[in-house]
């Protein structure tokens, strides 16, 4: 159910005590709710300090990101939550790291700036950091060459995309990292640029393939790798790509749900443009919806049994097998992201 070097850092583990996060109950299609929210680096959310999380497993970790310091924007580092205590993960001596996903065994995936300021992709595990690398090649300029993962299985392969200079420009490609080799995924037949975003227990990997970045609009076809090669699914998608659970159901962020070769509209059970962000094996799916005509901002969205429930929350943004959901919460106008974790009861 996965949806993402110069120097190698030993990441300090690091537990914030701070105040009590804050807890709420919802009622949601007759299902008690329990909303609590994940402690940040320094202390609290105040101004300009923030978290958000990304990625929850079956046995209730969180990943994401919080800032370091109260009111400096723009510094941030990759967090665990672990049991309600928070964890820092560190970076590749740069001032931002994120983590993405990560699997049952709690190996987290992401990415890093490293002290050049180069985003990497890396891999957190046994309390270090450890550099993905790129794809190799000649390039005129190696600060251009980036990386960033995006999902992991409990077999640790890990998805994401890479930086390459081919026909005078930059490319982005889906690449995938296996037993520490990165190998670069096809694209469809006359693009140029594509992202993996997400891969299941079996090796299939699903993402985004476009002519080119440069020109994206509504260019980005949904694919999906199996075997080797990619398959385009027929439905337009962005750089979200998608998420794919073990029994092969796909969900783009462009609201559709894939399977057996049926499609189902998402956005047309909340009657409103949405994005799917997870899917887990239960068939459960988390995203968001646009915002209402009375709200500025996006609201949280549960599709399960055919049906949507609508959440008092942002941008629901992962689901595991227990159906504990963690939401990143963006409220803008000064007001730093808040991470949060919704757990049934």
């Amino acid at each position: 159910m996965r949806r993402i070097g110069i120097v190698v850092a030993l990441a300090v583990a690091m537990t914030t005590a701070g105040s009590a996060p804050a807890a709420g109950h919802r009622e949601v299609a007759g299902t008690t709710w329990a909303r609590t929210q994940l402690p940040g680096l320094c202390g609290r959310a105040g101004d300009w300090c923030g978290a958000t999380a990304n990625g929850i497993n079956d046995r209730g970790q969180i990943v994401g990101s919080a800032d370091l310091t109260r009111n400096v924007e723009g510094v941030y580092h990759a967090v665990l939550w672990d049991g309600g205590r928070i964890r820092d993960l560190g970076a590749l001596g740069g001032r931002r790291s994120g983590a993405t996903d990560l699997n049952e065994r709690g190996t987290v995936v992401g990415w890093s700036y490293t002290r050049n300021a180069v985003q990497r992709a890396v891999v957190w595990q046994s309390g270090r950091i450890r550099n993905l690398g790129t794809l190799p090649g000649r390039y005129p300029g190696s600060r251009k060459r980036t990386s960033a993962a995006f999902a992991i299985n409990d077999r640790a392969q890990i998805v994401g995309d890479s930086t390459v200079w081919a026909s005078g420009a930059w490319h982005q490609r889906p690449v995938i990292w296996d037993n520490g080799r990165i190998r670069s995924l096809p694209l469809l037949r006359g693009d140029r640029d594509g992202g993996a975003t997400a891969i299941n227990e079996f090796g299939d990997v699903v993402g985004w393939s476009a002519p080119d970045t440069n020109r994206i609009g509504a260019s980005l076809h949904a694919v999906l790798w199996r075997n080797g090669r990619a398959q385009d699914l027929g439905v337009r998608t962005d750089y979200g790509g998608g998420s794919i659970n073990d029994r092969g159901q796909i969900v783009t962020s462009s609201g559709r749900l894939l399977n057996d070769r049926m499609q189902t509209n998402l956005c047309a059970l909340v009657r409103s443009p949405c994005s799917a962000n997870a899917l887990n094996n239960l068939g459960q799916i988390v995203g968001y919806e646009a915002p209402a005509e009375d709200s500025l901002f996006e609201s949280g969205v549960l599709w399960q049994a055919g049906g949507a429930e609508r959440f008092d929350a942002f941008w629901l943004t992962d689901i595991n097998e227990r159906g504990e959901i963690v939401e990143w919460a963006y409220e803008g106008h000064g007001v730093p992201d808040r991470a949060y974790v919704w757990r049934p009861s």
